[in-house]
């Protein structure tokens, strides 16, 4: 490697655990127009030794990290970083420390995970303490006072930034996610597909609750079922559930006891693990998708962005959030799972409108996003 192959180069520096920066890369590719060869990738273990597994877009040049390399990187355009961790901080430091003025190039995208981990550390201990278990040591100690440049929607993270940073000196790319749960041209011809198809969309009254493996847990499972029994239009919907074997069979149990008991059958549908493809598949199938309060936020976007149905957030909690201010879009609120199903019922959702909000979003986001990666 010499100095020429990085200049003017944008560098993403990723662990080799990483399941969302070769989907980041392609839509600032295919969503700005960014080319592939002005992007280097390096990779960085998350153990002893480097996982070579990880997921990887063709055209683009991965590099194992080695220290050295950075000999040739004054001339890079940016850094980028996926959120903050203990195995991407010490490459932070290293750029740091090989010339601190590095620092103005490096971005961190930054999530609810990090700033909720410094919030209860600053809540424990009365200022931010090492606390290494949880992705806090003494080299992002250091580097939280000097590192500038954030990207996140701004209206929902200065706020939070600085106050947990105790500065205001900060710079906020204010883009929200851009990325899709496949890589761009394969979401968009699935995207083409499933709108061509007849009775795909809109075709049922179908609930997904959840997006990920146990978000939910079986009681409060249970008592969103309750809460259609309750006022009996559990028939008229069908249930997609996501549990490990473990809990299932404490829900097949309870749907047990209402069927030869009470004479009730719901339709529940269980999934764990499968490909995106599918997962995106199945996330376009349902009518409405009751959100858990934090994360899920990239699978949920799609979901209303491809006008699949309605999304139900619980008022007040961190993903309703996002999708009122950042998103502007109409949610149906719950204030506890209980009374979902009577907020489904009295809500009137304008599921184009929504669907033109976080396309909005996405333009306004790419717009920012070109300031850095152009």
């Amino acid at each position: 490697m010499k100095q020429k192959d990085f200049k003017k180069k944008h560098v993403f520096c990723i662990v080799d655990n990483d399941t969302f920066s070769y989907l980041i890369i392609d839509s600032l590719i295919n969503k700005l127009g960014l080319e592939d060869v002005d992007i280097k990738v390096l990779v960085f273990p998350s153990g002893s030794i480097l996982n070579t597994n990880y997921k990887r877009l063709p055209k683009i040049e991965y590099i194992e990290y080695d220290s050295k390399l950075l000999l040739y990187m004054e001339e890079v355009k940016s850094f980028t970083f996926i959120s903050l961790n203990n195995w991407n901080v010490p490459i932070i430091k290293e750029i740091f420390d090989l010339k601190k003025e590095l620092l103005d190039k490096v971005y961190i995208y930054i999530t609810d995970d990090e700033l909720d981990r410094w919030q209860k550390n600053i809540n424990k201990y009365g200022i931010l303490t090492k606390e290494t278990n949880n992705h806090i040591s003494e080299d992002l100690l250091f580097l939280l006072p000097k590192l500038k440049n954030f990207i996140a929607p701004k209206y929902y993270y200065y706020d939070k930034i600085t106050k947990i940073l105790n500065r205001n000196n900060i710079s906020v790319i204010d883009s929200s996610g851009i990325f899709e749960i496949l890589l761009t041209k394969d979401s968009n011809n699935l995207f083409t597909v499933i709108n061509e198809m007849e009775n795909t969309k809109f075709s049922g009254k179908q609930i997904m609750i959840g997006t990920k493996t146990n978000v939910f847990s079986v009681r409060e499972i249970i008592k969103v079922i309750n809460s259609f029994r309750s006022i009996n239009i559990y028939q008229e919907y069908s249930f997609i559930v996501m549990l490990t074997l473990k809990k299932r069979i404490y829900l097949d149990m309870y749907l047990f006891y209402l069927q030869f008991f009470k004479k009730i059958k719901v339709k529940i549908n269980y999934f764990s693990q499968m490909t995106p493809f599918l997962y995106n598949v199945l996330l376009a199938s349902n009518s409405h998708l009751i959100l858990q309060p934090r994360g899920g936020v990239s699978s949920a976007r799609l979901f209303v962005k491809w006008g699949c149905g309605s999304l139900c957030t619980a008022t007040g909690s961190s993903n309703s959030n996002v999708f009122e201010k950042v998103y502007k879009t109409k949610c149906i609120f719950f204030d506890n799972l209980e009374h979902i199903a009577k907020s489904i019922v009295t809500s009137e959702v304008d599921i184009v409108m929504n669907q033109e909000a976080v396309e909005s979003e996405e333009l306004r986001s790419i717009e920012f996003l070109r300031k850095v990666y152009n």
